[in-house]
């Protein structure tokens, strides 16, 4: 039987919520005003008493002149599934990064989608399920790394008020006792915060592990889920690099792992629509857990960091066509602009932080000012992967990232770390990376510390102090 197009009032009644929540936004969309994703995104600006921005569906006027009209720190995105790969990933991350002069994201975006505006409306809904009352953080942890010896243990244990279930995720695809495995991991999915999945991936879903047809029978409400598995957040084609060129796949959305997640009753997706990502998504994750930040706010922070590692100068990756040399397709810069967050970007899964964030202090000294930041001790599980850097696989470096805000009318030309405390010790860092950003009328340091990977695991058991002087 053939679906009948819903109306604006249709998808106002389907999106309806008890309270409407007053986080400035702005509602983007490339979708024409009369088509059925152009009526919801419509229906969403209604509902959030928010501005409705239409974008060039071809990318021919500069989307970043729209965006600084709209002048919001958050975005939803509005459009099919058939439309999200990596070019539009890379085109809205360039848009979003040039509102202004300074080389960080300006705009924290989530991405409400289906295979239809039917499935996107009930998504989008489902993304509110996180604004009740604050209830004891539940989460589900799932790896298919084999011989993870804190994996061993599936019960439940407890760190405050944030339950922990941690489990492997590894089986065969011919394994006879496949169904039944994963029946029981299944099972653990309903009624989690946060779940996160890690391995090694594809479109279709994580190796060893779930693959789209087996989400099914799936309840992943009201979960924000973060997967580190490679290809995972992809939906529409896939660009791979194969004998020295770009080769692209279409997707069949039931084969599709990110559509599967989205119809299990998500609130919320972090993954990748490229390679190489898993640093970027778990560190996400830690900030989602420990620190309490906004879906958004945890993913501009990892487009933040990678900016850093490009030496503050926000790259600019080239749209990807079949047949393209694959110079550059598995570097940093796509990376960056390759991890995509589904669902509403304001949205706080967990408001009681399990952890303890960066106390940091700027007082005036001299002609400048010193900053002192301190990072409390942490025994909760993940913590190490806080440390975690690209910069590992180069020269074995650790690291750890802060954003404070900086005195009004200040100006830095220069900042010195003499030395990292490290629990009781005080160690060199091998590099500083850092840069201002102008935001909300503010600015930001951004200060990223390496140092020698293997005071990582110390780094979270006994605490950090950073002294900076600024110039």
């Amino acid at each position: 039987m053939k679906r009948r197009p819903l109306s604006c009032a249709a998808l106002l009644a389907l999106l309806w919520l008890p309270s409407a929540v007053a986080t400035p936004l702005v509602v983007l969309t490339p979708e024409p005003a009369d088509s059925a994703f152009g009526r919801l995104a419509a229906a969403i600006a209604a509902e959030r008493h928010a501005p409705l921005v239409r974008l060039d569906p071809d990318g021919k006027v500069d989307w970043a002149r729209d965006l600084r009209r709209a002048a919001a720190p958050y975005a939803i995105m509005v459009l099919p599934a058939e439309r999200v790969d990596q070019n539009l990933l890379h085109r809205l991350l360039r848009a979003a990064v040039a509102v202004d002069d300074d080389p960080f994201l300006d705009l924290r975006v989530g991405l409400v989608t289906g295979r239809d505006a039917e499935r996107a409306a009930t998504f989008w809904k489902r993304t509110q399920a996180l604004r009740g009352p604050e209830l004891p953080t539940r989460l589900t942890y799932l790896a298919t790394a084999p011989g993870n010896r804190s994996l061993e243990s599936v019960e439940p244990f407890a760190v405050g008020r944030t339950t922990f279930r941690l489990g492997t995720l590894r089986i065969a695809a011919d394994d006879p006792k496949r169904e039944s495995f994963l029946a029981d991991r299944r099972a653990g999915l309903a009624g989690n915060r946060l779940i996160l999945l890690t391995g090694h991936g594809a479109p279709e879903g994580i190796t060893y592990g779930f693959q789209a047809l087996d989400l099914r029978d799936a309840d992943l409400s009201p979960a924000v889920v973060v997967n580190c598995a490679c290809l995972t957040g992809s939906l529409a084609r896939v660009f791979w690099a194969r004998d020295g060129h770009v080769r692209v796949t279409e997707l069949r959305p039931e084969e599709t792992f990110a559509l599967a997640v989205l119809e299990s009753g998500a609130s919320g997706y972090f993954a990748g629509v490229g390679s190489w990502h898993g640093i970027l998504a778990i560190q996400a994750f830690c900030d989602l857990l420990y620190d309490g930040a906004t879906c958004g706010d945890a993913a501009k922070a990892q487009v933040d960091r990678m900016t850093l590692e490009w030496d503050g100068g926000m790259p600019e990756p080239a749209d990807l066509h079949e047949g393209d040399t694959d110079e550059g397709l598995e570097d940093l810069r796509q990376m960056q602009a390759g991890v995509a967050f589904y669902g509403d970007p304001t949205l706080q899964p967990v408001r009681e932080a399990a952890g303890s964030p960066w106390r940091v202090l700027v007082k005036a000294q001299g002609k400048g000012w010193r900053l002192t930041a301190v990072r409390p001790p942490s025994e909760l599980p993940f913590a190490e992967y806080r440390s975690q850097s690209y910069y590992e696989a180069r020269d074995g470096s650790a690291e750890v990232s802060l954003v404070a805000m900086l005195p009004t009318g200040s100006t830095v030309k220069s900042v010195a770390v003499p030395q990292i405390g490290i629990g009781a010790e005080s160690i060199p860092p091998t590099r500083i990376l850092w840069g201002l950003e102008q935001d909300s009328g503010h600015e930001f340091l951004h200060l990223t510390v390496l140092f020698p990977e293997a005071r990582a695991g110390t780094a979270q058991t006994a605490g950090v102090e950073i002294v900076a002087d600024l110039r």
